[in-house]
C-alpha cells in the first residue's frame, strides 16, 4: 500500500508499506473511506482481528481502547502508523515528519536524531542508514525514562530536497528493540519524495 502526503504544491512524500503489518492513523475526518472515527475503529479492529491467530475478549477490548484513543489525536503535518500485525503485537506509533530543509545538512540530520524532550539515559549511537529513494541518512536507537519506565525508540533522518525528514518509532520496552527495528527499517525503505503531480 502507498500513502501520499503533500506538504506543499511541489513535492509529495510517499509511504509504501505492508498493510498486514502497519495501520495508517487518521490525520482528521473524513479519512480514507471513513467519515467518522467510529467507522474507522470498527473496520480497523475487524481487519486486525482477521489476521490474528488467537483472539481474547480482553485483547479486543484493549485494541479498541487503543484505536479509539489514536483516532482522536490530531496529526496535522505528520503521518502516523501503528505496528499491528496481530492483536497481541502492537507497537508504535511510527511518525513521519518533514519540513523544508534548514541549515547545514549533517548538523541538521544529526540534530533530528539526537534531540528529544524525554530524559535520555545517554545520547543514541548514530549509525549511517541509507535507502535507494532517500539516500544517505542517520539512524539511532535511544533509551529514555518515561513515567518511571525505561523506553526505547528508533529515529531516522534524511535530507531529500526540498525536505528534511524525521521518522521515529516508539518501541516501548528495550527488549523489543531487536524485534521491531527490522520492521521500522523496512518501513523507511518504502518512503520516497517525488515531484507533485
Amino acid at each position: 500500500m502507498t500513502d501520499v502526503d503533500t506538504y506543499d504544491d511541489t513535492h509529495d512524500v510517499l509511504m509504501g508499506y505492508d498493510p498486514s503489518l502497519w495501520v495508517a492513523l487518521p490525520q482528521g475526518w473524513p479519512f480514507q473511506e471513513h467519515a467518522t472515527a467510529q467507522s474507522w475503529v470498527d473496520a480497523t479492529l475487524h481487519d486486525i482481528r482477521g489476521r490474528s491467530a488467537s483472539v481474547t475478549r480482553s485483547g479486543l477490548k484493549h485494541l479498541r481502547r487503543v484505536l479509539e484513543h489514536l483516532a482522536q489525536i490530531p496529526r496535522e503535518g505528520e503521518s502516523h502508523y501503528l505496528f499491528a500485525p496481530t492483536i497481541d503485537e502492537l507497537a508504535g506509533p511510527l511518525r513521519v515528519q518533514y519540513g523544508f530543509c534548514d541549515g547545514e545538512r549533517e548538523t541538521m540530520l544529526r540534530r533530528l536524531v539526537l534531540e528529544t524532550d524525554l530524559d535520555q539515559i545517554e545520547p543514541p549511537l548514530l549509525e549511517a542508514f541509507s535507502t535507494p529513494d532517500l539516500g544517505d541518512g542517520w539512524r539511532g536507537v535511544r533509551f529514555a525514562e518515561h513515567e518511571g519506565a525505561l523506553e526505547a525508540a528508533v529515529v531516522y533522518s534524511f535530507r531529500v530536497e526540498p525536505y528534511d525528514l524525521r521518522v521515529s518509532l516508539h518501541i516501548g520496552p528495550p527488549e523489543q528493540t531487536s524485534t521491531l527495528v527490522p520492521f521500522s527499517d523496512d518501513f523507511v525503505q518504502g518512503i520516497s519524495v517525488v515531484p507533485a503531480e
